[in-house]
């Protein structure tokens, strides 16, 4: 099985294997993330016990939702604004904004 995954790999042109190692080291960073986040909520859930834990996760919802409502959809303003800015190369105002 193994050798026939590595003979595809093989077969694969620079382009498409460099996208599949991107691809495979984000999805191991991300099991590793969330398997940190599990251990760190495991490891709250008995220093601060449940009531303590419970006013915890209430106050990361509170703060998620009021962080995602901040930012109402600015995100991708900016992202369109930088790509019009790079396209008439007016590269000094989106150093601007960039620093901003």
């Amino acid at each position: 099985m193994r050798a026939h995954i590595l003979q595809i790999y093989r077969g694969m042109d620079p382009h498409t294997r460099e996208m599949v190692r991107g691809s495979a080291t984000a999805f191991l960073l991300k099991l590793l993330g969330a398997g940190a986040t599990f251990l760190l909520y495991v490891l709250i859930g008995r220093m601060l016990g449940a009531d303590g834990a419970g006013v915890y996760f209430q106050a990361l919802a509170l703060v998620t939702v009021a962080a995602v409502l901040a930012r109402v959809g600015l995100d991708q303003v900016v992202v369109r604004h930088v790509a019009a800015l790079a396209a008439g190369e007016d590269w000094g105002f989106r150093g601007g904004i960039y620093r901003q």
